[in-house]
């Protein structure tokens, strides 16, 4: 509010008759950008999964043959035509407790992967571990999850199919060394942009509108712009590419974002302010 103050000088003009009305006005409540949708009843947590793809032959990079792998999503003779000389187990079972299988590949089970991968990761905590998943459709394999260190296996990260960044996905591979994301806050998911994608009614509408009142309550001085684009078809369709500007952004997010606020105009500087010179916009 104070920088905008300075930069306008004008009070009357950047807050308003009935913003200064209502501040002067005892008993009157005065409610900026107004809030965000309360999820009525319990919310269950949920974990996003970030698709990380890895080119095929991942497991021929030698760079990678001191690291051990588990696959699963693959028959022991499909991984095989892919794997070069690197020996593969069978059965997950086989893998000794005191074994070294660094230079292996273990074939996971369909079901209950993630409780096998645990236990191996459990068997031998020494060794570099990775998990991944070999998906038919795309024939490629995604990350799943490591223990121990994923340097090396960044080089192999398929970017054309990740869409994303390549530094902010080694940080993720690093520091999480798994493919969930906690719906915490927009934040912590890391990126400018994030596509969430699921079937109807599996609860992209509630988690975003949790992600958003997370993220508000974890820093108060943020501003959370909550838009329900199927409502606002008309609008996008109307935008000229060629004319469009910074202040078009301003005007459509105020008109989508709070569009029947009495405070429109302090509303519309104290957005603007923020986007242009603070960042703390989401």
């Amino acid at each position: 509010m104070g920088s905008v103050l300075k930069r306008h000088g004008n009070v009357e003009h950047v807050l308003g008759p009935e913003l200064v009305t209502d501040l002067i006005t005892e008993g009157t409540a005065v409610n900026i950008g107004g809030s965000l949708e309360e999820k009525e009843g319990y919310y269950a947590l949920r974990d996003l999964k970030r698709k990380i793809y890895l080119h095929l032959d991942v497991l021929k990079d030698k760079t990678l043959y001191d690291e051990a792998f588990a696959v699963s999503g693959m028959t022991e003779n499909e991984l095989f035509k892919i794997a070069s000389s690197r020996k593969i187990v069978k059965n997950f079972s086989t893998v000794g407790e005191e074994k070294q299988f660094y230079d292996e590949i273990v074939v996971l089970p369909t079901e209950d992967a993630k409780i096998r991968f645990s236990e191996l990761c459990g068997k031998n905590h020494k060794e570099t571990l990775h998990w991944l998943k070999y998906e038919p459709k795309e024939r490629t394999f995604l990350w799943k999850e490591s223990s121990g260190d994923t340097g090396n296996l960044q080089n192999s990260v398929d970017l054309e199919r990740t869409h994303g960044d390549k530094r902010i996905i080694g940080h993720f591979m690093k520091h999480s060394r798994r493919q969930e994301v906690r719906d915490k806050s927009i934040w912590d998911l890391g990126e400018r942009t994030v596509l969430v994608v699921a079937e109807p009614g599996m609860g992209k509408s509630s988690t975003i509108t949790e992600v958003a009142r997370r993220t508000k309550s974890a820093d108060p001085t943020s501003w959370v712009v909550r838009i329900n684009w199927n409502d606002q078809c008309r609008k996008l369709q109307e935008i000229n590419a060629e004319t469009f500007n910074f202040d078009s952004l301003v005007e459509f997010l105020c008109s989508t974002a709070f569009p029947e606020s009495k405070y429109s105009g302090i509303e519309r500087s104290l957005l603007k302010e923020a986007l242009k010179n603070i960042g703390n916009v989401s």
